[in-house]
């Protein structure tokens, strides 16, 4: 599993990932794309997609504007080109959604 290197809200309720890209340790493809999870457990609601970017951008931002101002969890995991296959995913922290 990649490793992330920080996680912090940007401005406008975004939530930015990074992560070390590790494409070619096992499994791991530089075109697996990124699933990102956030999760706020104040409203009891997420924000998440399948569709991310790839492994080998190792950076991704997710929309989470509804939730300025909450402290959030973070997950990050892969999925393979082809939808066959996912890493297990990795808690990547809170954060207070600015």
């Amino acid at each position: 599993m990649a490793s992330y290197q920080r996680l912090f809200a940007a401005a406008a309720g975004i939530v930015q990932f990074n992560w070390t890209d590790n494409s070619g340790n096992t499994f791991a493809n530089a075109d697996d794309n990124a699933i990102l999870v956030v999760y706020c457990p104040e409203l009891t609601q997420s924000v998440y997609t399948k569709t991310g970017p790839e492994r080998n951008a190792a950076t991704a931002e997710l929309n989470v504007s509804n939730f300025i101002g909450k402290t959030v969890q973070t997950w990050l995991s892969f999925i393979s080109a082809d939808g066959s296959t996912y890493a297990t995913s990795i808690f990547t922290g809170e954060v207070i959604v600015a």
